[in-house]
């Protein structure tokens, strides 16, 4: 009986046991991509002009148990949520020719992306730094953290997608709220 027990035991951790869990942050392609609310756009012309992954840990986004969450392209994915940092409709990117310069220069660092589970809880938090110069020089720099809790149903990859994407959005609204408040009077 107890040789029975074990063997069904080693057979349950076993079925525990996998390869990482890969996190489709970015599958446009088949309509995955959960929306971000879009932040209200500051009131003067914000340029994101750099966005680099400062990360100490580049190859995973935790750990359920003994297996990893993995995914590629994260910087391009903050760069992507990062273009709805913008006034008079620009879309965040570098400043292009012929348009007139930014009131607000914006370099972002990746600080930290993760997520994990407690018990039935998923947490997913994307903390930025944020480096604002203004046009008359002055440099402003703040660090925030977008979170995101739900219920656990089955670990999957687009459970945590869309976790970290509500994350992302909640620090580029924050983002946002603070280049308005940066702004130049008019």
């Amino acid at each position: 009986m107890n040789a029975r027990a074990g063997v069904v035991a080693l057979g349950l951790l076993a079925g525990c046991a996998g390869g990482p869990i890969v996190i489709p942050l970015r599958d446009e392609t088949a309509g995955a991509r959960p929306p971000v609310t879009r932040p209200p756009s500051p009131p003067c012309r914000v340029t994101v002009a750099a966005v680099e992954d400062e990360r100490a840990n580049r190859d995973t986004l935790g750990a359920i148990g003994n297996r990893p969450l993995q995914a590629d392209d994260v910087r391009e994915w903050i760069v992507h949520g990062m273009r709805d940092v913008g006034g008079a409709g620009d879309g965040g990117g570098p400043a292009e020719a012929g348009r007139p310069p930014a009131d607000i220069v914006t370099r972002i660092g990746i600080e930290r992306v993760y997520a994990r589970t407690v018990v039935t809880q998923m947490e997913a938090v994307v903390a930025l730094r944020a480096a604002f110069t203004a046009a008359d020089g002055s440099l402003t720099e703040r660090r925030y953290r977008g979170t995101g809790t739900r219920v656990n149903w089955v670990n999957a990859g687009m459970e945590f997608a869309v976790l970290l994407n509500e994350a992302l959005g909640s620090a580029v609204t924050q983002i946002a709220a603070d280049a308005g408040r940066l702004c130049p009077p008019r």
